[in-house]
């Protein structure tokens, strides 16, 4: 089977776009349900419904991240899974990867001319910040800024220690900035409640408690329609 199947689940794929379009006061959504349900089909329906319409928006999809395991990878994961709702926006995508490269290769020329260590973790978060921001200005004065999707699927497999970087390095500085209304956070989990670093994440980046959205089991008539696209 190639792709991702999509049945039914049209209630929730409008709750999504309601809660989390441009205006809305909300700032993060978490879809639960048991694993297969059809969590990361509904996210990719989602994204491919806001390309279709072509409004400007970047996607951050961090699926990889449960492979991850130190902090250091994150800002290269978070260039990797950037992708753009328009021609135009992957064009700046692509270019925003290169100066990117380009900053980590300045950086790392100059530590070793002072003979000291490769950026860290947290210089990388910033250097990337930087050159995202140069690349997609996103203060009050810039129009037709686009709207940022930051994309956790397994948000309980996910360690804590990238949660931890995500949240201080990353998510701490663009509330710093005050650029933070312009993402969105998406996260998904089989696991409910959610313990330890994934709930302290996912309220934070909310700001308030995060909207929740739960899977029901398939219907009948829904698992026909599976069934039949499966075959």
């Amino acid at each position: 089977m190639k792709g991702n199947i999509f049945v039914g689940r049209s209630r929730e794929l409008e709750a999504l776009h309601k809660a989390l379009r441009r205006g809305s006061q909300e700032r993060a959504l978490l879809l639960t349900g048991e694993s297969g349900i059809g969590k990361t089909s509904l996210l990719t329906r989602f994204w491919d419904d806001i390309r279709s319409t072509g409004s400007p928006a970047l996607w951050i999809d961090l699926a990889k991240l449960s492979g991850l395991r130190e902090s250091s990878e994150l800002p290269t994961a978070l260039v990797e899974s950037l992708d753009g709702s328009t021609s135009a926006l992957q064009g700046q995508v692509a270019s925003f990867a290169q100066a990117f490269g380009k900053a980590i290769f300045a950086a790392e020329r100059e530590d070793a001319t002072k003979e000291t260590d490769s950026p860290n973790g947290e210089r990388l978060a910033e250097l990337w910040t930087k050159e995202f921001l140069q690349a997609f200005p996103l203060d009050k004065s810039s129009s037709g800024k686009p709207l940022i999707y930051v994309v956790l699927d397994d948000l309980d497999q996910t360690r804590s220690n990238l949660l931890i970087s995500l949240q201080d390095e990353f998510v701490g500085k663009w509330q710093e900035l005050g650029v933070i209304d312009s993402f969105r956070f998406v996260a998904s989990s089989s696991q409910w409640p959610l313990q330890g670093a994934a709930v302290r994440f996912i309220e934070s980046v909310a700001g308030q408690d995060p909207l929740l959205v739960r899977l029901p089991p398939f219907t009948e008539n829904e698992c026909g329609e599976l069934a039949r696209k499966r075959l």
